[in-house]
């Protein structure tokens, strides 16, 4: 979960980063002419199953939990190789989110207020890529500030708590019915525990809920899934590099 805030909060600073930029930063400021590079990660094959509603993913045991509802779902995102499309609700605003994971790295895809932002962590450095100019920035952060938004997704494994039901928390105004839920804590390295609910809709995951540092935040799930779309987790073939300016 605290890679999903991570890449949260990241997407909300590239939101106002950019925004500014695109009112203050002329057309041609900054550009460099230059094929982009393309990123040393594999794509997954990107195959859909057609079906409605959350992706089903293959059971496997969580520690403390096996054969719970949310045992599936779990287990995949602690495996660290996942995809993901949501909508997001989190400090009053609402995110459209397509996130992909793969050995350390991620790729975050977000719509809010009717801008679209598309951040990349690959192999240690940030990237802000403009899918409709076809550019992308590289973001110089000090190594201590990559470091807490980056080393913040390292987790060591999942315990079962307890399983319940009632409505989610922060989501009244949008959906007020109760759900069943299995709730975890996450063991962050260093020992620190985030707990997690997982609220089920007909048997499928219909949203994850957690608090992080007194910040609510609540994701539905459109898809959970091993299988990572091609074009995911690397720059885009043809894109051109700019310097990012804020």
């Amino acid at each position: 979960m605290k890679k999903l805030v991570a890449v949260f909060l990241l997407a909300v600073m590239l939101f106002v980063c950019a925004a500014c930029g695109a009112a203050d930063t002329p057309d041609d400021a900054g550009t460099e002419n230059g094929s982009a590079e393309s990123g040393n990660v594999e794509d997954g094959s990107g195959e859909e199953n057609g079906e409605s509603g959350t992706e089903q993913v293959e059971d496997n045991a969580v520690a403390g939990g096996s054969g719970h509802a949310a045992d599936a779902y779990v287990s995949l995102q602690k495996s660290g190789v996942y995809y993901m499309e949501y909508t997001a609700y989190a400090m009053g605003v609402k995110m459209d989110c397509q996130v992909a994971y793969r050995d350390g790295n991620s790729d975050s895809i977000t719509e809010m207020s009717g801008f679209q932002t598309h951040s990349l962590y690959l192999d240690g450095a940030f990237y802000n890529i403009d899918d409709t100019n076809k550019t992308y920035s590289r973001i110089e952060l000090a190594e201590d500030a990559a470091d807490d938004v980056m080393d913040a997704a390292e987790y060591s494994d999942y315990v079962y708590v307890s399983s319940g039901k009632g409505s989610i928390p922060g989501l009244e105004a949008v959906d007020s019915a109760a759900y069943d839920y299995d709730e975890y804590n996450a063991v962050l390295e260093g020992g620190e525990t985030l707990p997690m609910r997982y609220y089920m809709k007909n048997g499928q995951l219909y949203a994850i809920y957690s608090s992080v540092d007194d910040i609510e935040i609540v994701m539905l799930i459109e898809k959970l899934s091993a299988d990572i779309p091609a074009g995911m987790l690397k720059i885009p073939a043809g894109y051109t590099e700019q310097a990012f300016t804020y």
